[in-house]
């Protein structure tokens, strides 16, 4: 799935998607429902994931630059695999 930059999914219920290979870039995700979301292999760099719900979410092979995680559910989120500028997160690293 490909969104325009700057998309506003604010307060989207997305529980659960397939999203793998999408690209996200800039789009906000702020107060929505991400729970169980697979981002693998995404391009989320610049996304704003502001008090979204992400718990238990899977960013494995993502691009995770500049994400915007204030006040979001992290309880479960994996970003182990996924980039950072060049740096490969590890198994409970956030970027």
């Amino acid at each position: 799935m490909e969104l325009p930059d700057g998309s506003d999914l604010n307060g989207a219920i997305l529980e659960g998607a397939y999203l793998e290979q999408s690209w996200l870039h800039s789009v906000n995700f702020s107060s929505a429902n991400l729970k169980g979301v697979s981002f693998g292999n995404c391009n989320v760099k610049c996304a704003n994931f502001r008090q979204a719900n992400l718990e238990g979410a899977n960013f494995r092979g993502a691009a995770v630059e500049a994400v915007n995680l204030e006040g979001a559910n992290l309880t479960g989120v994996s970003f182990a695999g996924s980039f950072a500028y060049g740096y490969e997160l590890k198994d409970g690293e956030t970027p």
